[in-house]
């Protein structure tokens, strides 16, 4: 039906998405110069524009022009390659999370150990043993330290790995950020067509929303 001839009697019988479908079928043959499909292609511009939906003309124009730069041998690999990266990112993100409410904690833990010692050991200056004297106040002090110090380089080596990612989701816009957090950023994915109901939109419109986001991330990600 994507291929029906699109006239003034059947056009409001015809789903959105495939007039859109239609209409670059048609931009992409308009050099041929055929007076039918021209005028074809102005009504459907036409009907697009009384029913308010005009920009979804512009939306699927943007996408076919990324797409025509990207390298033919990465066109099936760019995508994959992204979401997998999102849904990493996703992992390093909940991990992080955790991590910032573990440091506080640790922290208000080794505040509270010398106290806790002193009140289990005493005044216990040390033990002498088969390795020389053993301080068990400063050795669990120092255990907590260390565990302080690890949480905060992994800290550390999450942001520097997230960054990338975190830059790339800033050239987004809200439709593209709205659909890439409710897809890869959460713990199970939901399948697209619970989020084209979800979203209300048009199935074409979600997988071109869909398809314009994962092409800017790898522009910006340097995968393409």
């Amino acid at each position: 039906m994507k291929n029906i001839l699109v006239t003034q009697t059947n056009i409001s019988s015809v789903p959105i998405d495939w007039l859109c479908a239609r209409y670059q079928r048609l931009k992409r043959r308009r050099k041929n110069g055929n007076p039918q499909e021209i005028k074809e292609m102005e009504l459907i511009e036409k009907y697009l524009e009384n029913i308010g939906k005009a920009e979804l003309i512009g939306l699927y124009t943007t996408v076919e022009q990324l797409e025509m730069d990207i390298p033919v041998a990465m066109r099936q690999q760019y995508a994959p390659i992204v979401e997998h990266r999102l849904r990493e990112h996703y992992r390093h993100g909940q991990r992080k999370a955790w991590i910032e409410g573990m440091i506080p904690q640790a922290t208000a833990n080794l505040r509270a150990e010398p106290t806790k010692l002193t009140a289990t050991y005493g005044n216990l200056a040390g033990v002498t043993g088969g390795g020389g004297i053993h301080n068990p106040i400063e050795a669990s002090f120092m255990r907590a330290v260390e565990k302080i110090e690890r949480l905060e380089q992994e800290l550390r080596d999450l942001d520097k790995r997230m960054h990338p990612m975190q830059k790339a989701l800033l050239e987004l816009d809200f439709e593209q950020q709205s659909l890439v957090e409710a897809k890869y950023f959460c713990r199970e994915e939901p399948i697209d067509d619970a989020l084209i109901n979800s979203f209300g939109w048009g199935r074409q419109k979600y997988y071109t929303v869909k398809k314009t986001a994962l092409i800017t991330l790898a522009t910006s990600l340097k995968v393409i």
